[in-house]
C-alpha cells in the first residue's frame, strides 16, 4: 500500500513539471492578462449631457483614486504603486 502513496506523489510531481513551483508571471504577461479581461463598458453607467463635464469629473476621480499609484500622467510612477 505504501507504494501507492509513492506512486501518487511521483505522478503529482511529474504533472507539475517543476516540482509544483510556478514561475512568477512577467510584467508583460500581467498587463496582457489585465488588458484581455478589461471591459470598459462596466464603467459606463453614468451618462453626461456635456462632454466637458464628463472629462472634468473623470479628471477629479483619477486624481482621487488612481494618481497615487499610476502617477499624475498615468505612467505608473506614482508613490503608492508596486512599480516604485
Amino acid at each position: 500500500m505504501r507504494w501507492l502513496a509513492w506512486l501518487a506523489l511521483a505522478v503529482a510531481v511529474t504533472a507539475c513539471g517543476n516540482g509544483g513551483q510556478q514561475a512568477a508571471p512577467s510584467s508583460a504577461d500581467t498587463v496582457a492578462k489585465a488588458a484581455a479581461a478589461f471591459d470598459p463598458a462596466i464603467y459606463d453607467t453614468v451618462h453626461w449631457d456635456d462632454p466637458a463635464a464628463e472629462l472634468t469629473r473623470g479628471e477629479e476621480v483619477y486624481k482621487w483614486a488612481c494618481a497615487t499609484c499610476h502617477g499624475t500622467e498615468g505612467r505608473g510612477d506614482g508613490q503608492g504603486g508596486s512599480g516604485r
